[in-house]
């Protein structure tokens, strides 16, 4: 139950971090953008270190959701599933934020989690 909590508050953070930090001109055209991400290296920098570690905390959350469904027949441990479902629900928080940064990184973070599922009857574990 903790590392889900920890894996979730800090999803949340980078995910606000990366919100904040990577610049939207308000008209938004690619030079712009490119000319602010360009002029502030370390903003972007830190905006993309931001999103690295949302979308990795986020692709393990959804991991372990879809392998809380999975397991059939094991007792469930339903404060788990509250704490993901509440963590993966935390994009109506951040959505107000930022639409495109969140829709942007929850896609990275889905397919993330679903390439790094690993089917225990065909490995055997």
């Amino acid at each position: 139950m903790y590392p889900t909590m920890i894996k979730g508050i800090a999803a949340l953070l980078s995910a606000y971090m990366f919100i904040l930090l990577l610049p939207t001109p308000s008209p938004f055209t690619l030079e712009n953008f490119l000319a602010e991400c360009i002029l502030d290296p370390l903003g972007f920098l830190a905006a993309m270190f931001s999103f690295l570690i949302a979308f990795l905390c986020l692709g393990s959350l959804i991991q372990s959701s879809f392998h809380f469904i999975a397991s059939k027949g094991k007792r469930k441990n339903y404060r788990e599933l509250f704490l993901q479902v509440i963590w993966i629900l935390s994009i109506l928080l951040l959505i107000h934020l930022g639409t495109w940064h969140v829709l942007l990184l929850y896609c990275f973070a889905i397919f993330y989690g679903m390439m790094s599922l690993k089917d225990k009857t065909v490995n055997g574990g």
